[in-house]
């Protein structure tokens, strides 16, 4: 849901791993997504929106200690839904690479922080591109063999020719069933130099 609109949403993902996973098999903190779909469908409107294409979506947050001092970094591409002016969302073609620091404790699990670029590319901007930079952190956290959570929250400052600020926060959680299925309930608050909003999904994950 948002605001006071109500869609399904449908995605597709052709294989491996999201941070609320099950981390069997694979290093706590990482990601690495190929070619996921999202698809939005508002029955009031009879609309059906492709909400977001993450063509390449890698996230590693290593464990820094007194011994080891890793770098994190993340670097995701591909296509999603922006606002504008006027309530109105456009697609913009987006590159997102940062690189931090994580540390792992009892009490929150990973924290981290990254200090991130990004570069959208739309005819909604002048001269078609908008270029930005900030900071982000959050934390993850695996509250049991069943349940993960991740708080997160993302400033971007975009200076060039458009001159606009975006911030997000974002609260997921994933409750794994079984082996093969999961429900996850995502809060994401977007505000924004035209505007804001709320999205409030709840889904079913299957894995096969």
């Amino acid at each position: 849901m948002r605001g006071d609109d109500f869609f399904l949403e449908a995605s597709y993902r052709p294989a491996y791993h999201d941070l609320l996973d099950p981390d069997e098999g694979y290093k706590e903190g990482s990601q690495i997504d190929f070619s996921a779909l999202s698809f939005r469908y508002y029955p009031e409107e009879n609309r059906l929106n492709l909400q977001r294409w993450d063509a390449i979506s890698i996230i590693s947050l290593a464990e820094r200690d007194r011994f080891f001092r890793p770098i994190s970094w993340k670097v995701l591409f591909g296509l999603t839904r922006k606002d504008f002016l006027a309530d109105q969302d456009r697609m913009v073609f987006f590159l997102n690479p940062g690189g931090g620091f994580a540390w792992k404790t009892a009490l929150l699990g990973l924290s981290y922080i990254f200090f991130e670029t990004e570069l959208d590319l739309s005819g909604r901007y002048p001269d078609s591109y908008a270029l930005g930079f900030g900071p982000s952190a959050g934390v993850l956290k695996k509250i049991s063999n069943f349940w993960k959570i991740q708080l997160q929250g993302t400033y971007m400052y975009f200076p060039l020719r458009d001159d606009h600020k975006e911030f997000s926060a974002d609260l997921r959680q994933s409750f794994r069933l079984n082996r093969n299925n999961a429900i996850f309930f995502d809060v994401e608050r977007r505000l924004s130099s035209w505007g804001h909003h709320t999205d409030f999904t709840l889904t079913w994950h299957t894995y096969f």
